[in-house]
């Protein structure tokens, strides 16, 4: 008779390759590997196969979250570089003689409007209320403030 770790462990494995394994097909594979145990017995094992699964499955998901983050932030820092290599390779094109002229200014079109050389100037406003001086010329030609 194979001890349980033994009996856990291939039900474990037999669970992890084919998830949507039944109670009764596992417990027909188990009879055939380990001879004629209890159902009682396979229910044991199975119960704790299954744990062992659900605590598998659960570190498997947490790692694959932490990967996936992992890629998504440097995905992120690939975009920033990306940027920087398109405007690198905007400036080799306008200074490479041997492009065509167009070519020339259609880079350099493009590089204007990464680096927002269209962008209207940017004019600072407020909402604070400012006090209005009038002028007020006299018609003898005196100026007062009002």
């Amino acid at each position: 008779m194979e001890k349980p770790q033994v009996r856990q462990d291939y039900l474990f494995d037999v669970l992890r390759s084919e998830p949507s394994l039944s109670f009764g097909t596992g417990f027909s594979r188990y009879l055939v590997k380990f001879g004629n145990l209890s159902q009682v017995t396979f229910n044991k094992d199975w119960k704790k196969a299954q744990a062992r699964l659900k605590e598998y499955r659960q570190t498997l998901n947490a790692e694959k979250l932490r990967e996936s983050i992992k890629h998504e932030k440097e995905a992120v820092k690939r975009k920033i570089l990306d940027k920087l290599d398109a405007l690198e390779l905007l400036s080799e094109i306008i200074t490479n003689e041997n492009n065509t002229t167009s070519e020339r200014i259609n880079a350099v079109k493009e590089l204007a409007k990464m680096q927002g050389f269209y962008e209207p100037d940017r004019i600072e406003t407020t909402n604070e209320p400012r006090e209005i001086i009038f002028r007020v010329i006299e018609a003898d030609g005196t100026e007062r403030e009002m």
